[in-house]
C-alpha cells in the first residue's frame, strides 16, 4: 500500500510540475489565420520568388500585384505534379 500511494505521489507530483511549466510559457508565434507582419526573431522571411526557392514541374503559376500576398506577388499550384525544394 506504502508503495502504490508514493507511485501515485510521484505521477501528481509530474503531472503538477509539467501543468506549471508548459502553462507560463510564452508563444509569440501568430494564430491560425493571423497575418504574421514581421518574421519572429532569428527568422529572415524570402518572397517565393527568392531565387534559392526552386520551382519544379509544369503546375505552377505566377501572379502580380495581389492584395493580402507577402510583397503582392506569388506562385500558386496548377497541378498536381509539382514539387517544391
Amino acid at each position: 500500500m506504502k508503495i502504490l500511494l508514493r507511485r501515485i505521489g510521484l505521477l501528481m507530483s509530474a503531472f503538477l510540475c509539467s501543468v506549471i511549466i508548459f502553462s507560463t510559457a510564452n508563444t509569440y508565434a501568430a494564430s491560425i489565420g493571423s497575418r504574421l507582419e514581421t518574421p519572429e526573431d532569428g527568422w529572415e522571411r524570402y518572397n517565393d520568388t527568392a531565387k534559392q526557392i526552386k520551382y519544379i514541374g509544369t503546375g505552377w503559376g505566377y501572379s502580380e500585384n495581389v492584395s493580402g500576398r507577402y510583397k503582392g506577388d506569388g506562385h500558386h499550384q496548377l497541378g498536381p505534379d509539382i514539387v517544391v525544394k
